[in-house]
This record gives C-alpha cells, structure tokens and sequence, in this order.
C-alpha cells in the first residue's frame, strides 16, 4: 500500500514537472524570437541612418530575425530618442543616435531624454567633420583662415549641418580656442550648405567628411582641416586639427547602438558581442568607410565612461560659447 502512494506521488511530481517544463522552456528561449526595432531619430540618408542600417544588416545575419530601422525624426532627435526610452525594456526596441544626443543636446535644449533612461550597449562607427573653403578664397590652411578672421571680425559666414551637430559644435570650438568670431550660418542639412559654400554665398562649411571629400579629390573645394584625432583615410593630404596648432582638438560624430534601460543584461551583452564580430568583418568596414565612418567598436562600458567624460567638456564649451539652451 505504501509503494502504492509512493507510485502515486511520483506520478504526480512527474505530471507537474511535465506540466511545468514548457513554460522553463518559454523562458529560456534565445534572444530574439521576433523582429526587433531599430529607431534612427533623424530623417533617412543622414549619418544615424547609414550607420544603423549597417548595424541592422549585420546583427540580423547574426541573429537570424529582422532587425527593421525605422525613422522618427524631429526636434533635433529628440523625439525618436524619447520614443525609445519609453519602450519595454525586453530588447525589441534599440536606438541607434550619435553620443551627441547625450554630450551635447542636453546643453542646447531644455527639454531632452536623459542618458539614465538608456543603456548603452555598443559605440559603432566615428566620423570627423572637416573645415572647408572654396578655391577661389585664396585660404589655404586653418592658420590662413583664423588670420582672415581676425583682420575681419565677425565678417566670414560658416556653413554648417544644424545647430547641435557636431560639424557645428567645431565651428564654436575654433572660435573659443582661436579667439576669433564667425557669423554661424545653420542649414538643414550638411547638402545644402556645401552648394551655398560652391556658390560662394558663405565663406566655410564645416561638415561630415562624405558631401565634401570628392570635392576635395577634384579641387572644387579646399580641405584645411578635419576634426579626428587621426587624419581621415580618404583625405590622407588634409591635417588634423591637432596638427594645425590646436592641442586637444577633436570634435567627433560617434554613433552607438542603445536599449531602454532595464534591458536584460544578457540581451545587451548578446547584441554587444555579435555587433563587435560584425563590424570587424571587412565587408562591414568597407561599407562604413565608403560612406563616410570608421566602424570602431566600443562596448558597454566604454561607451558609458565615454559619454560621461564628454558631457562636461561640450556644457563648458556652450556655455562659454554663450549659447542659449531652446
């Protein structure tokens, strides 16, 4: 009788076990199951959009599911960024931006996502902006142009992207360093302001690398000088800031893959490794460098040390700029 109830019990146990096992099973099912969302907080064709259609590629022949980009522009990435800071924190919504939208945004407008709501799980690609004149304005280098602008005060016009972006963020840093003031010209856009620098209606842009360096290549426009820490590979002849006589000058674009904060710390960790073994695949590479980027990774931690580095040199910068936050 009591091998009875024992037989029983087991039974039981094993009837519950089996009972139980498909929901372990459930749980324990690898990232991602579905399609995962990637929004781009700014309109197609733009720098965030080339790099996180790169990422979306190369983490969905990792994966296996859809990784679709999606474009939610407006107020200066703003509202993209916010809409991913709301999302669930279970890894279907990223957000690929610039580091900008946390180094420097939060300086410039009142209202902004803050860095807490997010966490970051991979620094993806670099770009420099690059110092531009045309031909027929006889500057040759930046020690030329910092020359032109102090014999006439306030008198060049500089061309850039948008206010915030880091080509313009240059343009402040020139003048702090050098001392010198430029009328600041923004365009929506770095497109229209390289046709208003070809038609000489401004006298420099300062822009990404990819609408100018042809240009360059065929001398209808000058190179004086790009905003990396290193020379840009497709302008080999063209100085970096550092060497034209600014110590410490290095204005960057970088981009970074992001969650909503909370994400599972194994998601991040996944996506942060096969992000690192796509972009050091050389298809991956080229592919960035032929649109205007570095693909350089950084994982996690990196990208957290680096925006908290960051923030606190652009907010002096603004501030002594004398910009007013919107």
């Amino acid at each position: 009788m009591r091998e009875h109830r024992l037989s029983r019990r087991q039974a039981l146990a094993s009837i519950c076990a089996a009972l139980l096992a498909p929901a372990a099973t459930f749980g324990a099912e690898p990232y991602p199951q579905r399609a995962v969302k990637i929004i781009v907080p700014f309109a197609p064709g733009g720098p965030s959009d080339i790099v996180g259609r790169v990422v979306a590629t190369t983490l969905q022949n990792a994966l296996g599911q859809s990784f679709i980009v999606e474009n939610r522009a407006g107020a200066g990435g703003n509202i993209g960024t916010a809409m991913v800071g709301k999302a669930p924190a279970d890894g279907y919504t990223l957000l690929v931006t610039g580091s900008s939208q946390f180094t420097i945004s939060p300086w410039l407008y009142k209202s902004v996502p803050e860095f807490k709501e997010f966490v970051p799980v991979a620094e993806l690609a670099v770009a420099p902006a690059v110092f531009t004149v045309h031909p027929g304005s006889g500057i040759k280098s930046i020690q030329e142009l910092v020359a032109r602008a102090r014999a006439n005060p306030g008198k060049l016009n500089v061309g850039n992207p948008g206010a915030g972006a880091p080509p313009h963020i240059a343009v402040e840093q020139l003048m702090v360093d050098a001392g010198i003031k430029f009328v600041n010209v923004p365009y929506p856009g770095a497109g229209p302001a390289v046709q208003a620098l070809l038609g000489q209606s401004i006298d420099v842009a300062s822009t990404a690398v990819p609408p100018v360096q042809a240009l360059i290549d065929a001398g209808r426009l000058t190179g004086l000088a790009v905003t990396g820490t290193s020379r840009w590979p497709g302008l080999p002849n063209v100085p970096t800031m550092i060497e034209a006589g600014f110590p410490g000058f290095a204005v960057e674009s970088i981009f970074a893959l992001l969650a909503p904060a909370g994400t599972p710390g194994e998601i991040v960790q996944r996506l942060a490794k096969e992000t690192a073994a796509g972009l050091a695949k050389p298809e991956a590479r080229e592919r960035a460098m032929a649109a205007g980027f570095e693909a350089r990774y950084a994982g996690p931690d990196q990208l957290r040390a680096r925006i908290a580095n960051e923030a606190p040199k652009f907010k002096a910068l603004i501030e002594k700029a004398g910009i007013t936050p919107q």
